[in-house]
């Protein structure tokens, strides 16, 4: 969330003194809303469950909240660590099949988290840390959006790549079966491919 621009208004240098402050007193409650965020994950659809086992989900889950947490205060030229994770992230969650929506809404549900425990860490404790958090809400937000935002484009450029070796792959086999070519397997696998019966009658019109 570092070097973010839109919606960054001009903080002072106390400013993000308080806000790293906040981040920080944050990191060490992130396993804790780790375990929250994928409960709601789960409760919200099932098909988390299925995709990624509960161990993978929980550390890509960790390392994405902290490198996130700290780059809401990380200095305005550090490089987007949280950007190019979200990028990462998108075309594994492509190449795993986790629908877009539920990608989408796991970034959504994770920032939701991470804002409401900073306010939390603050509300009638710290005002003047209370108010430096409360300046910084677009900024956050805009964060959690873009990391959305990056993570849908590479998941559908994956997507997108995937879909194109498929029909290379499908191509390939349906020029060897034309061809007459001999090979353990191939008909069975055009088949699978086409989602047709291997053993059927057939008509080829060239």
């Amino acid at each position: 969330m570092s070097g973010l621009t839109n919606g960054r208004r001009p903080r002072t240098g106390h400013d993000w003194k308080l806000l790293k402050e906040a981040c920080t007193a944050l990191l060490p409650r992130v396993p804790e809303l780790v375990d929250l965020h994928l409960r709601q994950l789960g409760e919200h659809s099932s098909v988390y469950g299925s995709v990624l086992p509960y161990d993978v989900q929980w550390r890509e889950a960790e390392e994405a909240m902290r490198i996130g947490i700290e780059a809401i205060s990380a200095p305005r030229a550090s490089p987007r660590r949280d950007l190019e994770y979200a990028e990462e992230a998108g075309r594994r969650r492509a190449q795993q099949g986790l629908p877009l929506d539920l990608l989408v809404h796991s970034y959504r549900n994770a920032g939701y988290l991470v804002w409401d425990s900073l306010l939390e860490g603050t509300a009638g404790k710290d005002p003047e840390k209370l108010a430096v958090l409360m300046r910084s809400a677009t900024m956050v937000w805009s964060a959690v959006d873009a990391q959305a935002a990056v993570a849908s484009d590479a998941y559908r450029a994956t997507e997108l790549e995937l879909r194109r070796r498929t029909d290379e792959q499908l191509q390939a086999l349906l020029d060897a079966l034309l061809e007459g070519r001999s090979a353990p397997g191939l008909a069975a696998r055009a088949a699978a491919g086409l989602d047709l019966p291997e053993h059927g009658p057939y008509a080829v019109i060239v």
